[in-house]
Order: C-alpha cells, then structure tokens, then sequence
C-alpha cells in the first residue's frame, strides 16, 4: 500500500498478487485479499474485479475469528459501495459495522477512521456541518497518534467540506495542512488530490492568478497519473474552474492554464502552500512521478 501512495500501482500489484499466491492458510491468505482489494481500489484501474477476492476475503475473516482482517474488508467493501456502485445509504451501514468492530477492539484510530468514513456518507446526502464537525475531529485525532494519513485525509475532507459551507479561508487552510502533510510524508497520491482541490481556497479568497495557475498544473498532473477525473472530483473543480473564467476572462486564464502546466511538481507545492513556506525538497528520483 505504501507503493501505492507513492504512485508505484504496477509494482504494488505485482506484489500483492505474489502474496496472494503463497500464502499458507486462510488467515494469511484473507489478509493478503483484503490488501490485494486495497491496492486494487486505489491504483484507480478496473475496479469490476475486486468482488470476488472481496468476497473470499470477508468469508475466510469471519471463518477464522480475524477481527482485524474483517474490520479492514468491510472498509473495502464500503469503499466499492460508495465510489464504485454509488450507494452510499449501503456504505454508510457498513461504516458503522467497521467502526463498531474497531471500539470493540479498543483502537482508537481505526475507530476514528470509520467515523470520518461514515461522515463522507453524510456529505452524500446533504449533511455537510454534520460532516465538517465529523472531520475535524478525525483531524485532531490523527494527529494526536501520530497517524498522518488519517491527518492528510481528514484535512482534505474537511477542507472539501468547508467549501461547500462557504468558508473558503478555512478550506484553503485545511487544503494546504493536507498538502504539506502529503509532500512532507511522501504521500505523492495524495499531494495530486490535494493541488486538484486547494486551487478552490486560492479562487474563492481573491487569489485568482495562482488558482488559474495551480490548477492548470494540478489537472495535467492528476490526470496523468489516474486519468479523467472521478464524477465527484469534477464536481469540486467546476464552479472553480467558472469563477476563474469569470474574473480573468478566458485569454487570460488560457494564459495562465498554460505557465501552470509549465511548472515542476515542487514549484506546483510551494505555489500551493503559499508565499511564507519554505521551497520544498525535491520529490527523491524513486519516487518521482
């Protein structure tokens, strides 16, 4: 999974498909599923053949008493409800049964982690301050254990939150608390999300030249690595992508579309967090895009 998060989806495959084919027992072999099911979901590839190593997975968990794996399917299985087939009433069930399984166990993180889940069904449907509340505290939680991709996507969500509520200065904030967590952490999956989004902070708070031009670079990148944008990323980009037009008229932004597509992935990152940061390191060749 770590290999997917720095953009290596071929190699983490490979990997997790070896690990599928050696394992000694049903437990070993429903964990290895449920992270073959992980790493496929994520890579952003085809996503119609994760049932039936799912299913396997989630039968051989309950089978042998493994908690943990179930806990960690069934997050799965969420995530194929909601983003592949759009049910996200279905997602918002099983969420629940996640998190209950982990307050059972005692982990405070993953318990969290099922909340923050459970509130992205909840922007689904409408209940945004529930969500944004919901997220903040996922926020707060992450990093109090020291559990940085919980803080990377709990600031991402928050920040997608507080757009919608129309509080673009705190978004731009969370986007940028997301971002520099991505960078610092080598998250470089995520560092793609977060320029997709945080060019909304920048419009919406008066800054339109570096929103025109981080989001120029921001949609070349994305789209090179994962491809067209997902239904809801596209959603968040477009009333983005109108108010820019409005302010700037469409020569300019053409103009500025252009010098963003034009930057390198660390001048992209320091546009995004802002003139008082620091110039970020560059990305070590391994893990170059």
């Amino acid at each position: 999974f770590s290999k997917i998060l720095a953009g290596r989806s071929n190699e983490a495959l490979a990997q997790v498909e070896e690990t599928v084919r050696v394992a000694p027992d049903a437990k070993r072999l429903a964990q290895a599923q449920m992270r073959q099911v992980h790493v496929m979901m994520f890579s952003r590839g085809d996503q119609s053949r994760v049932d039936a190593p799912l299913a396997q997975a989630m039968a051989l968990a309950r089978q042998v008493g493994d908690r943990e794996t179930l806990a960690l399917a069934l997050r799965m299985r969420y995530l194929v409800l909601g983003n592949r087939d759009d049910d996200w009433v279905g997602s918002e069930h099983v969420a629940l049964e996640v998190q209950q399984i982990w307050e059972e166990l005692g982990h405070r993180r993953n318990a969290y982690g099922a909340l923050m889940d459970r509130a992205s069904c909840w922007m689904k449907a409408g209940r945004v301050e529930e969500a944004a509340v919901a997220f903040a505290a996922c926020e707060r939680v992450a990093g109090q254990e020291g559990f940085a991709t919980g803080a990377i996507m709990s600031s991402w969500k928050l920040g997608r939150a507080q757009l919608r509520l129309r509080q673009p200065g705190a978004a731009l904030a969370s986007f940028r608390r997301c971002l520099s967590g991505s960078w610092e952490n080598k998250r470089l999956a995520y560092v793609a999300d977060a320029l997709v989004q945080l060019p909304g902070g920048l419009a919406f708070t008066g800054q339109v030249e570096d929103a025109a031009r981080l989001l120029g670079f921001a949609t070349a990148h994305w789209q090179r690595q994962f491809g067209p944008f997902y239904r809801d990323m596209e959603r968040d980009v477009r009333p983005t992508r109108r108010w820019l037009l409005h302010r700037l008229g469409a020569a300019r932004h053409e103009t500025l579309r252009v010098e963003g597509v034009c930057l390198t992935l660390p001048e992209a990152v320091a546009l995004g967090l802002g003139p008082c940061s620091a110039p970020p390191a560059a990305v070590p060749s391994r893990l170059a895009p």
